[in-house]
């Protein structure tokens, strides 16, 4: 039986994501700091460490096709509203597509669908870290030291990193959260089923 509770907690990081790309002042730093890492929090409590392939063939229907289509159409949307963007030219587009997002800055299309590749490719990491590790304290350890390396590596060359690679990497701390969760924390059906009604 599906769980409402994880279906509320992605309701409130959507509505945080569409704020958050809707003000851009203080505002922004009531939500940047927690909705995305409560996507992957999620993801992380329903992750089960399966062989890399897989993960890879999960992830890859879950993810990147969704990832292709979302970014064809919104691709589609520009030409039709006549956004005349210099650099709307096939080449570029395909590159950005190609590189996931791309990091590109000469790139109107940065960041379209980030999410769906750094997800992809943190299952994919964390799936290698739970395959190669012989306990949760090693798991934790890799955790931690993949997540800091993400984050020093992508603030000084993120632009120039591929497939939200940097952004994948910092994720996999909060992956781990959310399995940690999964092993650690009951969130039974029936004693939330009363949020149903409060909305």
């Amino acid at each position: 039986m599906r769980n409402p509770v994880f279906d509320i907690m992605k309701f409130v990081a959507i509505i945080a994501m569409i704020v958050g790309h809707c003000v851009h002042d203080w505002r922004l730093f009531l939500v940047y700091p927690w909705h995305m890492p409560l996507f992957f929090i999620v993801s992380g409590y329903f992750f089960k460490p399966l062989n890399i392939g897989t993960i890879i063939k999960q992830n890859f229907q879950r993810l990147i096709i969704p990832y292709f289509i979302s970014s064809i159409l919104v691709i589609c949307g520009s030409y039709i509203l006549n956004d005349n963007n210099a650099y709307t030219d096939i080449s570029t587009i395909s590159l950005t597509l190609l590189l996931g997002g791309g990091n590109l800055d000469f790139s109107p299309y940065y960041g379209i669908g980030w999410f769906f590749i750094a997800l992809f490719f943190s299952h994919i990491i964390y799936g290698i870290i739970h395959k190669y590790s012989k306990s949760v304290t090693s798991v934790t350890m890799w955790s931690i030291i993949v997540s800091c390396m993400g984050y020093i590596i992508g603030t000084k060359y993120g632009r120039y990193i591929p497939f939200q690679l940097s952004q994948a990497c910092i994720s996999i701390i909060f992956l781990h959260i959310g399995y940690l969760s999964s092993k650690h924390l009951s969130i039974p059906i029936k004693s939330h089923q009363w949020v149903w009604w409060s909305i």
